[in-house]
């Protein structure tokens, strides 16, 4: 009988508060959707754009990716944008590049 009664607990504590936990968690579909266009735009050769989207993409997550941060960096060297290369210098140290 106690175990029934454990049980019941457990399950109620599950479907109480499973559902907070995964609405918190971050949407990382959306952030590679999001990322494809920054490289999109590299490829149809507007580095601006692409930096800004790189830029609205990574401050909009708590952890972006490392990779990510890293390229978003190669390009502003590309086009010597020092304020964003900043940005994107120090965003590389935070994720563990």
């Amino acid at each position: 009988m106690k175990i029934a009664i454990i049980m019941q607990n457990i399950l109620i504590y599950i479907l109480l508060f499973i559902p907070f936990s995964v609405q918190s968690q971050e949407n990382y579909i959306n952030y590679h959707k999001e990322i494809i266009k920054a490289e999109e735009q590299f490829l149809a050769n507007d580095i601006k754009g692409s930096i800004e989207k790189y830029r609205s993409v990574i401050s909009s997550y708590k952890k972006p990716f490392a990779k990510d941060c890293f390229i978003a960096l190669e390009l502003c060297c590309m086009i010597k944008d020092t304020a964003n290369a900043r940005y994107f210098f120090s965003k590389c140290f935070e994720c563990g590049i």
